[in-house]
Order: structure tokens, then sequence, then C-alpha cells
């Protein structure tokens, strides 16, 4: 069964914890004596797998984000899943006067709409799994 980009995101996320824990160990081997720490390579294939994660996060997050990643308000995410804007790409694509046309959106929702567009823009959230199960 293939996995869907969100879950692709989610499980890359997971891992990306794992990397951060590896880190950590790696920064307290550190702090060894040299004859205790583990061989260099060690550490750097944990950094590796970092650089290689984030990437990737980076790349999922900007393909395919879900839209109810923005937490808005049923009120503003319902008419926007009803005229097919499932991804939050889907919805930066469109201009302000193009958010007016959708059905239910008024200036009010638009202003709400860009505020969370740009929030996201500025400072992605990845919700956790747990997050990833509840609706909007």
């Amino acid at each position: 069964m293939k996995r869907s980009s969100a879950e692709e995101v989610l499980s890359m996320n997971s891992l990306l914890n794992e990397c951060l824990d590896d880190l950590d160990a790696a920064l307290q081997w550190l702090e060894l004596p040299y004859k205790q720490r583990p061989p260099s390579h060690e550490i750097e294939k944990c950094r590796s797998n970092l650089s290689i994660v984030r990437a990737y996060l980076a790349a999922k997050a900007k393909e395919q984000t879900p839209l109810k990643w923005l937490n808005l308000r049923t009120g503003i995410y319902n008419p926007l899943m009803r005229a097919g804007y499932q991804t939050i790409e889907s919805v930066s694509s469109l201009t302000p006067t193009q958010l007016l046309v959708i059905p239910h959106i008024g200036v009010g929702y638009r202003e709400e709409i860009l505020r969370a567009l740009e929030g996201w823009h500025r400072e992605p959230k990845i919700p956790s799994p747990q997050d990833s199960h509840s609706e909007p």
C-alpha cells in the first residue's frame, strides 16, 4: 500500500527526531576522553543523516501540504475544501481577489487565510503524529 505524502512527512519527522537524539549523543561523546569516543565516521554519519532528513522534509512540506495543517477555522476550511483547494500550496497560489470568488469566503475570512499563509511561509509547523489525525 502506497503511503500518502502526509504519511511520508510524518515518517520522516519521526526519523528526524531520531537523528536529533543521535546528535545529542554525539555531543555527549565529544565530552568523553578522546580514547573513549566512538569513531568520527559515526558522528559524521549522524550529521549527514540529519542533513538529508531536513532537506527531504523541506522539499516534501513544499509539495503537497494538507490544508488542515494551517489550522483554519471550520467555516474557512470547509469552503476551501469544497472549492477543491486541498493543499496549502493550492491556496497560496490564489490572489486575494480569487479568494473572494470562492463561495462563503468574504473579506474577513480572506484576511484570516492570508495571515495563516503568511505565518506558514514564515515558519511551517509540521504536526506531530497525534495531531495529524485530528480534524481542524
